[in-house]
Parts: structure tokens; C-alpha cells; sequence
């Protein structure tokens, strides 16, 4: 049977396969590696959002790296070839933004539902006050919470323009 790095560097350019090959047997010296050349990968296929977003979070959901792989990759990434290393870098830092506005979200929603006061929760969270009025909303079963396009986290990877 093929590693998973060989997988990832076949033709057929599957990365839910190479995810799950990745997750078969002992290839734990080998995921900064998968993680990069799937990252490549995503950038090479030229997906749409919604397809590059699923497959990033299929990533996340099966191949988590330590804090200490993540500085690894970082410094993987530095050293590609300059063009693709931009790509590569401005897709973390996109994915990095996404889960920051989530954990804010997520961190409002239990304000919320402590009793905080919006203010307070803008305040602390740095969400606009009109995003807490529509997280209300959602709350009391009106319509729903979107911010930055998203609905809920729910579907947060997903297209939900």
C-alpha cells in the first residue's frame, strides 16, 4: 500500500483520499507534510469557495495539527516557491479569519444567553452591535443570524449566500 504522501503527489489529485489515507496506519511523522501538500492541492485545483471551504474543514475535521506541527507547516510554506507560497499563506490566513469570527460569534451567543447586555458583548466580542440584534433574532426563532455571509455556524464552511 502507497503512504499517504504518495497518495497526495499521485495524478488523480484527490484530496479526500489522501486525508483518509493519511489516517490509515502510522504515518504521524508524515502530517506536516500531507497537511502542505493538501493545502497545494487546494490551491492547485482552483475550486470554487463553497468546494474549497468543505474540503478545508474535512482537513481540519481529520488531519489537526499540533501547535507545534502548525509552526512546522508555516515554515514549510515560507520556503515554497514564492507565487505558490502566497496562495498557500492567504488561504490559512482566510480560514484564520473565519474561525476567529466564529469563536466571536460563538462567544456572543453564550453572553446572550447569560443575560449580558449588548453593549457589553460588542464591547468584548468587537461584533457590531447589528450582528447581536440579528443573533437575537435567530434566538427567538425569527430570521437568521448572518455574518460575513455566513448563517450560524452551522454552515459555517458552507455557501450560504
Amino acid at each position: 500500500m502507497q503512504t499517504a504522501m504518495a497518495q497526495v503527489h499521485s495524478p488523480r489529485d484527490n484530496p479526500v483520499a489522501a486525508v483518509l489515507l493519511s489516517k490509515m496506519g502510522d504515518h504521524e511523522s508524515e502530517r506536516v507534510a500531507v497537511k502542505r501538500e493538501l493545502l497545494r492541492m487546494l490551491v492547485r485545483l482552483e475550486l470554487d469557495g463553497a468546494r474549497q471551504r468543505l474540503l478545508f474543514r474535512f482537513f481540519e475535521m481529520y488531519l489537526t495539527l499540533s501547535e507545534q506541527e502548525e509552526i512546522q507547516l508555516r515554515n514549510e510554506v515560507s520556503q515554497m516557491e514564492t507565487k505558490e507560497a502566497k496562495k498557500v499563506n492567504d488561504l490559512l490566513i482566510s480560514y484564520e479569519r473565519r474561525g476567529m469570527e466564529k469563536g466571536k460569534m460563538d462567544v456572543a451567543k453564550r453572553m446572550l444567553a447569560k443575560g449580558c447586555d449588548v453593549p457589553t458583548i460588542c464591547e468584548l466580542t468587537g461584533l457590531p452591535a447589528e450582528a447581536l440584534e440579528k443573533l437575537k433574532e435567530q434566538k427567538n426563532g425569527e430570521t437568521p443570524f448572518r455574518c460575513n455571509g455566513l448563517v450560524s455556524e452551522r454552515c459555517f464552511f458552507l455557501s450560504c449566500h
